[in-house]
């Protein structure tokens, strides 16, 4: 997706701007996006998860049940579709699971995993059944619910932390 503006410019010009340019251009973005996040992802603190978390659970969720591990991320993966870019983000955001779950275990209000766990699930039910995404779009999407659509890379690192920390607990996508 891209602006107004640039949309006019591409479309104005079709033999600079061809598919296969847009694709590099896409692709490119992409990786920068990655490499960003990834430098921020081994930064994220207690103040980080803070800020997300606190966003997250700022709705009134019923507490939801908890799930144990019960596939392993990487069949988890595939089942659900998601590409070689988004299993490097599950990585990189696993290196941050038991920092969430230090975070969660912490938290004065003993139903705040609870929350912040139902949050997710009503979100995920709602990107697959109104808005009918899945694979990639899905993951991307509830990253920018668990960043707040953040353009601030510490702020999506931190939700990534968070995404991926339910992901592995099977609270949101596929077992």
């Amino acid at each position: 997706l891209i602006c107004p503006n640039c949309h006019k410019v591409i479309d104005d010009q079709p033999n600079t701007y061809t598919v296969e340019k847009l694709h590099e251009v896409k692709s490119q973005h992409e990786k920068w996006v990655i490499e960003s996040t990834e430098k921020e992802v081994i930064n994220v603190t207690f103040a980080e998860l803070n800020v997300v978390t606190k966003f997250l659970i700022s709705g009134q969720f019923e507490p939801s049940t908890s799930y144990e591990l019960l596939i392993p991320p990487r069949e988890k993966i595939r089942k659900n579709e998601l590409s070689a870019s988004i299993e490097q983000l599950i990585t990189m955001g696993m290196t941050q699971v038991r920092q969430v779950s230090s975070y969660i275990s912490k938290s004065p209000d003993v139903e705040f995993g609870d929350r912040l766990s139902k949050g997710f699930v009503a979100e995920y039910e709602r990107l697959k059944t109104e808005e009918k995404l899945r694979g990639d779009d899905l993951f991307n999407a509830l990253l920018d619910f668990a960043s707040g659509k953040s353009n601030d890379f510490k702020n999506r690192a931190a939700g990534l932390a968070v995404l991926v920390y339910l992901f592995e607990r099977c609270d949101v996508f596929e077992k």
